[in-house]
Parts: structure tokens; sequence; C-alpha cells
């Protein structure tokens, strides 16, 4: 009997120890609210993080309202149904998928927690959808739109295949604090992001251009960077963009950024890297650019700038342009007029007097001349414009230190008067 007991008793806490299997509690179909028992399958309400909501296409599309705050495992909804959160409400989910014609709005918030995916759906209302996990947007038929929203992007966001424009409208926002890479394996004419009615897109994580694509912010609204703009690849266009903050950068990692009209104004941070700006660059006091990926060649296409006190960021690690030292390459003017440049030695480099490098080539007009140049403790240098190229030419290296000298001289006078008293 104690025997039989016992194997009872270990039946129990082994059944006890399995992990619970997430529940999938789907919608009839039609309208209804989300606390509507009798919408969801076994009658049982999507409200733990053991359970998946999903509202499919085949049971009939319709409107759901979630008309309280909730706190689940995953969402899945597709084909044409919309979601619709009430003001003051948060709909709170692991996983996130939207597919096909669905449709989110309201005022309430929409937080996904973990794996999201976006394909061709018009998220509207004046409230927020938030994504801190990975993300996938893909749009390969009707593009994507976003009506008055505001989109949160925190995680990672892979987001490809785009065949038509993807529209924010009447104010609708998009804020970017983690990695959005933008990739797709071929150009399209109407492969952008159009900002109208007054949107914009913030970025203050990472936003990188990928494929050989050309991909167009347009649509007359802002593209503002607070973090990192990158280019890898193809051609970068905004109509509108505006860099401010200290930690802001615009780099080139091989592809092309160019301004539809006027100039990329950096206000803050700076430029650098290795690729092309093919639009006229104005930098502002206390801004850098960097030419080069430690070090490399950066191409300026049109006009450069430097307003008083904007820095050139010089690395050198040999004495061959482009490949050991930074050059910057401008085919428009340049103005350098009070700028600065600092300069620094890679890889244990040490250049002798009299070694120039030329780091600045200007097809137009040069005007200028850099108000400081500061170089590693011990070296001088004086940069020279020689056929419309600035020339930094080292005149004086570090000296063998005198005290060092002294020291060696006394231990010498010391070792001989040794010598002589033995």
């Amino acid at each position: 009997m104690k025997k039989l007991l016992r194997f009872a008793l270990v039946a129990v806490l082994a059944t006890s120890a399995l992990p619970a299997f997430a529940q999938t509690r789907t919608w009839s179909g039609g309208n209804g609210n989300w606390s509507d028992a009798s919408k969801w399958s076994g009658s049982n309400v999507p409200d733990t993080a053991g359970e998946t909501a999903s509202i499919q296409f085949g049971s009939g599309v319709g409107i759901i309202t979630v008309d309280n705050s909730y706190s689940i495992g995953g969402l899945d909804i597709q084909f044409g149904n919309t979601l619709t959160i009430g003001t003051g409400n948060t709909l709170d989910v692991g996983t996130l998928n939207f597919q096909g014609s669905s449709f989110q709005n309201g005022s309430g918030n929409l937080v996904a927690s973990g794996a999201a995916t976006w394909q061709t759906t018009l998220l509207s209302g004046n409230g927020s959808t938030t994504f801190n996990g990975a993300l996938t947007i893909n749009t390969p038929k009707t593009g994507g739109a976003v009506d008055g929203r505001t989109i949160n992007t925190n995680g990672a966001t892979t987001w490809s295949n785009q065949a038509n424009p993807f529209v924010m409208l009447n104010s609708a926002v998009w804020n970017n604090g983690g990695t959005l890479t933008r990739t797709t394996a071929s150009a399209s004419s109407f492969d952008n992001l159009e900002l109208t009615g007054g949107s914009t897109f913030n970025n203050s994580g990472t936003f990188v251009k990928a494929g050989a694509d050309s991909f167009t912010v347009n649509g007359g609204g802002l593209f503002t960077n607070t973090g990192t703009v990158r280019a890898d690849a193809g051609t970068l266009v905004f109509s509108n963009y505006a860099q401010s903050g200290a930690s802001a950068q615009l780099v080139l990692n091989g592809g092309t950024v160019q301004l539809s009209s006027g100039s990329i104004n950096i206000n803050g941070g700076g430029l650098s890297g290795a690729g092309t700006v093919s639009t006229a660059v104005n930098l502002a006091a206390g801004t850098y650019v960097g030419p080069g990926s430690s070090p490399g060649t950066l191409n300026l296409s049109s006009n450069f700038n430097m307003n008083s006190d904007a820095e050139f960021r010089l690395e050198i690690a040999g004495l061959t342009p482009g490949t050991e030292y930074d050059v910057l390459n401008v085919g428009g003017n340049a103005n350098v007029t009070n700028a600065n440049l600092a300069v620094s030695f890679l890889g244990g480099f040490g250049p002798a007097i009299s070694d120039a490098f030329t780091f600045l080539n200007v097809t137009g007009t040069a005007t200028g001349m850099f108000d400081s140049v500061v170089l590693p403790t011990g070296y001088d240098g004086t940069v020279s414009l020689v056929n419309n190229s600035y020339v930094l030419t080292i005149t004086a290296v570090p000296e063998p230190s005198a005290i060092g000298l002294v020291s060696m001289l006394g231990l010498g006078l010391v070792a001989r008067r040794r010598r002589r008293q033995s």
C-alpha cells in the first residue's frame, strides 16, 4: 500500500512539473467586444500570457473592440478584420502577426514585447503601436500605411520586399529607437516611404539602408536623426533631412546618400565613412567630418562648407592616400575658413619630418584655411593649399626625452665612480 501511494505521489509531482501548453482562442467572426466570451472558442476570453488570440478570415471578417486592458501571449489577426483598441486601454501581446488587409485602430495602445510580423496592414487612430521585440515588415503588394498613429520600433526591425509606396499620413509619427534595416534585392520606382500630411520619422537608434536598390523618403515630411543613419549599399534619398545632437551620425558604408533639393545640414554630430554624398553638405560649428573607415575615402559630389569650429578628423596609418590615410574628395567648391584639423595616427605609425598628406581635394574653388592643426604630442605640422588640394606637412617629430638622457648619463657616472672605488 505504501509503495502504491509513493508511486501515485511521484506521478502527481511529475505531472505538475510539466510546462503548461499555450492555448489558442479563436474569434468566431463578425463584430463584437473582446470581453464577450461567446465570441471566442471554448467560451474563454484570452486574457493570460498562456493564451494566443487568433482572428482569421475564414470565420468571417469583423470589428473586434478591445474594451479593457489585456496581457496575452500572442495575437494573430489576418485578412480584412479590424482591431479597435478603446481609449485608455492597452493590449499587451508577446508575439504579433498582422497579415493581409487587417486593420488596427482606435485611441488605445498595442504593445508587442516579442517577435512580430507586419504585412500589408493599415494602422490608424491616434493611439500608439509599439514593437519592443524583433519585427519583420513585409509589404509585397499594396505597400502599407499609418494614418495618424504613432509607431514605436525599439528592437531589431527588418523591412523588405516593398513593391508600392509605404504611406504615412495625417501627422503620423514613426519613432525608431532600435536597429531598423531596410533591404530589398531589386530596385523599384515605387520603393519609398511617403511622409505626407505633416508626418515625421524620428530616428534615435540606427537606421540602415541595405540592398542595391534606391530607397526614397519623400512626401514633404521630416526625417529627423539624433542617432545613426548608415548607407551600406544602394542609394538613400531624402526630401527633408535634419540631424542634431552630439551623438548623431550620418555614416557612409559603401552606399550613396542624397537630398532631393538643397543641402544636407549637419547641425549635430558628424558625417563619416566611405561612400558618396551627391548633395551639398554644410557642417555647423561643433560638428565634424571623418572620411573613410579607418582610414578610407569619402566623396562629395557637390559643394562642401565647414563653419567656424567645425572639425576635420584625419586618421593616418601610412603614406598611401585613401588606403593608409583619409581622403575627402569634393566635386564642387569647398570652404574651410576657421575650421579645425584633428590628426590621429593609427597602428603605431609615426611620420617623419617632411612627410606630406594630401587629405582634401577640391574640383571647384577652394576657399579659406584651417584655423588650428592638432597632432599627437611631440608632432607639429602645417597645412598648405596646393593646386586646390589641402596638404598636411609634418614639421616636427618627438625628440628623445632630455630627462631620459640625463638619467642615462647619471647612471654612467655612478658606474664609473663605483669602478674607481673598487
